[in-house]
Parts: structure tokens; C-alpha cells; sequence
């Protein structure tokens, strides 16, 4: 299944078998993020107003709302399900038990400016987030304790993520270069360069893969896929 939000109030569920839309859900305000809890059994939408509904995949109903009266980015949940964390405008990532989602567990000041994206990786041991400040942060999603952080980045953090075994790390900005570094040790292994700034990134879930969308090919934007040849 796959789910795609839209400008238009929108939320809609993919057989991606079929390519046909299963579910059309609306919602108000201009959605604009996307996050799938590890078992599918929920989705976190937000939109231009702040606020993130929380949606049962079997009914495909509305089931929660959250508004922290802040500016919220993306957000993601951590392996287990039971952890639900948001970038906000503040450069503040609020941690939160779910489905409870009340007062944040913890409030981790990740970044100068506005946090605006996470990832967490396959293991469940780290999550890394990117902000506005040109700054990648990877953490310990046990201790919350902030392990590395890069930054040779000279502006905002646009899309980031791990790939399928937790190994490696890639993020890109508005540099126009896609980098790669390895999480254990936080050596930078590749950087690949593109054409035009890089609007998202997405690797393989069983591969060393990527792909990325924001590259210019003829004057259109397209969807390219690299593959990391291991060292």
C-alpha cells in the first residue's frame, strides 16, 4: 500500500498492485507530510495548519488530532510504535507516548532554528534529524543522548534517511549534493552531485538504493536511483 497527501486536502491509499486509489480520505487544511506507523496499523498527517490527525488504516477514519499551537514539520514514529516524535519550527523534536500523545516525554532542543525533517533506522537504535541550521544530528533513540552531528552542509536540510540495515545515513539541502555517511563511525563514505537541489530522498527497504526526486533532466524534474556500492 502507499499513501500520498496533497495541497488539496486530500489523503488517499494506493494498491500499488492495482495503482488504483482504495481509500480517498479529506481533510481540512493543506496537507503536507506523511508518516506510517511501523505496523501499519496508523498514519500521521499534517497539514498548514499545524495539526496532525491521526488516521485508522482499516477504517481509514480520522481517530486523533494533535495541535501544539507551534509550527510542526515532519514526523515519524520510532520502531516499536509506541514513541511518536515531530520536528517543529522551534529547532525543538517533542517526543510523545502514543496513542496517549499528551505532555511530550521529552523535548530535545535538536537544532538553532526549525528542525524540518527525522528519519529513525531499521534497528531501532537511532533516529537522525535535519533543521533549517544546515546541521545533520544523529541520536541514540534510547537515551536521547545527540552521538554525531554533520556539518558541512551552508544550507537548510531538505530530506534525510537511513538505509535498509541502519548502516548508512544520506541527506541532502539546497547544496545541490547528496551525501553519505557511515553511522558508526560518521566518516563521509560518498557524495554524489546533482544538477539542482534535491527535494526528497527514499532508499530501497532491502537494498543499498536510493532515490531521490528534484534533479533536472531536459528543463523537467525527475526520479533518479543511485545504488551505494559497498566499501
Amino acid at each position: 500500500m502507499l499513501c500520498t497527501v496533497s495541497g488539496d486536502a486530500s489523503v488517499r491509499l494506493w494498491d500499488v498492485r492495482s495503482r488504483a486509489a482504495v481509500h480517498n480520505l479529506t481533510i481540512s487544511g493543506k496537507n503536507r507530510n506523511v508518516a506510517w506507523r511501523p505496523d501499519s496499523s496508523a498514519m500521521a498527517v499534517s497539514n498548514d495548519k499545524d495539526v496532525i490527525s491521526f488516521i485508522d488504516v482499516k477504517t481509514f477514519k480520522v481517530v486523533d488530532k494533535l495541535n501544539r499551537g507551534k509550527a510542526v514539520n515532519e514526523m515519524t514514529w520510532d520502531k516499536t510504535g509506541e514513541m511518536f516524535l515531530v520536528t517543529t519550527g522551534t529547532g525543538i523534536v517533542e517526543v510523545m507516548s502514543y496513542p496517549e500523545l499528551g505532555t511530550p516525554i521529552n523535548q530535545l532542543k535538536a537544532h538553532m532554528s526549525s528542525a524540518c525533517c527525522i528519519a529513525v533506522d531499521s534497528t531501532g537504535q537511532h533516529f537522525a534529524t535535519g533543521g533549517t541550521d544546515a546541521l545533520v544530528s544523529l541520536w541514540d533513540a534510547e537515551s536521547f543522548c545527540c552521538l554525531n552531528s554533520f556539518a558541512k552542509l551552508d544550507s537548510p536540510v531538505k530530506s534525510l534517511g537511513f538505509d535498509h540495515c541502519g548502516k548508512y545515513l544520506a541527506y541532502t539541502s539546497e547544496d545541490c549534493v547528496l551525501s553519505f555517511v557511515e553511522v558508526a563511525t560518521g566518516a563521509l563514505v560518498h557524495e554524489e552531485v546533482t544538477k539542482s537541489p534535491l527535494q526528497h530522498l527514499a532508499w530501497s527497504p532491502t537494498r543499498p538504493a536510493i532515490a531521490y526526486v528534484g534533479d533536472v533532466e531536459k528543463g523537467k524534474e525527475v526520479l533518479s536511483i543511485y545504488k551505494l556500492e559497498a566499501s
